[in-house]
């Protein structure tokens, strides 16, 4: 890493003009060396810089194993030409934002109660993993004392301490670090070793929002966002939560107390329909005589074990030789349970899903599975296959 990259020198500025050194074929497309440039190259954590280069598209920014600056292209460009490259400045300015609120949080954390960052991943969200636990309401205080930070402005420092200067310097490193050292202050918050990118002062951060936080190995992560994608995050909760609210005809900071009632309400109806369906279940089994040689049933909306339940009550309480019962289900199909104490189904289960399309196995007294035919059918094929031999 070298401190007078112009990417360092430049952060805010997004266009330049360099001459092509070298392109090369690299994986699926092209590596192009330039002799200077504004493209970040992936590092810190932090992802390279997206853009264009004389209208190609630079689809990622690396280093090769020689700290040579690689844009990587599908197109390649003529060695010695001169170019003009254009950076995705939203992107990197998101990732700028979210850098910065990572080291703020990170610095917090490190400050109160000593904790490390050992893991940081920069993706649809910022995920950062401490190596100590964290309690729901410690979190909700450091995000807090986080935006406390941000809104006060504070400057966000690059310094190139010397090695005398460094040597009493006390600051974070997630590793050992040779040669000159880039370090980020934040006052009052946050020193650390760091090779990324930054914004000047944490006021530009706007906000951050921790959105969920997890038991990770022998700590926490926390996952968290900042900056516009914070502040659009926010805007598709609200607008989802002015939906609901609208459908529940409730106030938009009072839909927790609408759900809850509408939740209360669908329990006390799940209660009503498991009545009334057992109330339903119980005339069948009731309305059929005792002994029947062979009780074939059919119902709707019922689950696997309700159909089980009634084929063992018909065989148990009813002392039917076979019951067959089945449920129509949405997409058509039949399923059924067949018992019986007296016959071995297994040996007819495979001519009735023969004969009925069906898909289905079972044991001696219990077969299951389903049929892709109407009731009339299952009815004739069932009292053809089964009469026969109870």
């Amino acid at each position: 890493m070298q401190m007078d990259e112009s990417f360092y020198q430049h952060m805010y500025d997004t266009e330049f003009v360099a001459r092509v050194l070298r392109c090369t074929p690299y994986q699926d497309g092209y590596a192009i060396v330039l002799d200077d440039t504004l493209f970040y190259p992936e590092g810190g954590g932090q992802p390279g810089d997206t853009g264009e280069i004389d209208g190609i598209r630079v689809v990622d920014t690396i280093r090769d194993k020689d700290e040579v600056i690689l844009h990587l292209t599908h197109e390649p460009l003529e060695e010695g030409k001169l170019i003009r490259g254009k950076i995705d400045w939203d992107r990197r300015y998101d990732f700028m934002q979210n850098h910065t609120a990572e080291h703020i949080l990170s610095g917090l954390v490190h400050n109160r109660y000593g904790y490390n960052n050992v893991g940081f991943h920069m993706g649809e969200t910022i995920q950062v993993d401490f190596d100590g636990m964290l309690e729901e309401e410690q979190i909700k205080e450091l995000e807090q004392e986080a935006n406390d930070v941000i809104t006060s402005v504070v400057p966000v420092r690059v310094m190139y301490p010397k090695p005398d200067e460094l040597e009493k310097m006390s600051y974070r490193s997630k590793k050992e670090l040779r040669g000159r050292i880039r370090i980020i202050r934040i006052d009052d918050c946050d020193v650390c070793a760091c090779c990324g990118m930054h914004v000047r002062y944490t006021g530009e951060i706007g906000l951050l929002k921790i959105v969920s936080f997890e038991k990770h190995k022998d700590g926490v992560r926390i996952s968290f966002i900042a900056g516009k994608r914070a502040f659009a995050f926010i805007c598709e909760i609200y607008e989802k939560n002015l939906a609901i609210s609208h459908m529940l005809c409730a106030k938009v900071n009072e839909t927790d107390k609408a759900v809850e009632k509408l939740m209360e309400k669908c329990a006390e109806k799940e209660r009503e329909a498991a009545s009334w369906k057992k109330q339903v279940l119980d005339d069948v089994v009731e309305g059929t005589k005792d002994g029947e040689p062979l009780a074939i049933v059919f119902l709707k909306g019922c689950e696997r074990k309700d159909i089980s339940r009634i084929a063992d009550r018909l065989i148990h309480e009813k002392n039917c030789g076979c019951a067959a019962v089945m449920n129509e289900e949405e997409n058509g199909m039949m399923s059924y349970v067949i018992m019986s104490r007296i016959i071995s189904l297994k040996t007819v289960v495979a001519k009735l899903n023969e004969r009925l399309s069906g898909r289905g196995g079972g044991r001696d007294e219990i077969i299951q599975g389903s049929f892709q035919s109407d009731a009339k059918t299952i009815r004739q094929v069932l009292e053809e296959l089964l009469h026969g031999i109870l």
